[in-house]
């Protein structure tokens, strides 16, 4: 009993400790979804870059309910993620995952554009409405985005379950075994 107890406090330490991690981990992947009035769209940017701010350099998901085709420079957009959201405008306090110039993609003949609004929330604009790409955006938005877990995450969560897994195997095994000479 003791060597289970045992050893479920080093599949834990470990589990913990590698879930936690000494530093945080850089993930290139980014999940994103934007809704407002009569839009919506989700999917994943692909990054580059060591640190904040992130040069997208790929784009996959739906926009408005058709498939995004790559990115785009509709509006000068810069193509930049801010994440975790920071403080990238001096003349607005509220952080932004995006600046003003924002993340611009393309979908069937048409190109999509968020960008910081500089009032505290996120604007979007659409070519075929605004070929410019003017201020401020035809709809006010909400606009989300959180890291995709690494494949090192998965694959230490994984093995602290095979672990936990082998343990409750073999102490059961060892039990019947007693139970089995008594």
């Amino acid at each position: 009993m003791r060597k289970f107890v045992a050893g479920v406090g080093v599949a834990t330490a470990l589990m913990v400790g590698g879930l936690l991690g000494v530093a945080p981990a850089v993930a290139s992947t980014y999940n994103f979804s934007y809704s407002g009035d009569g839009v919506s769209g989700s999917g994943t940017f692909t990054t580059s870059g060591a640190s904040s701010p992130y040069d997208v350099t790929g784009i996959s998901g739906t926009s408005n309910g058709a498939a995004i085709t790559g990115l785009s420079s509709y509006a000068g957009a810069d193509n930049l993620l801010y994440f975790p959201a920071s403080y990238n405008d001096p003349t607005s306090p509220p952080s932004f995952l995006v600046d003003f110039a924002g993340i611009a993609w393309t979908v069937a003949g048409d190109a999509w554009g968020i960008a910081n609004d500089g009032h505290g929330g996120y604007n979007i604009d659409q070519f075929s409405i605004n070929p410019a790409g003017n201020c401020c955006g035809v709809d006010l938005i909400n606009f989300d985005v959180s890291e995709t877990p690494l494949p090192s995450t998965w694959t230490m969560l994984i093995a602290a379950f095979v672990g936990f897994g082998f343990l409750a195997h073999r102490s059961a095994k060892k039990g019947s075994a007693a139970l089995a000479a008594a």
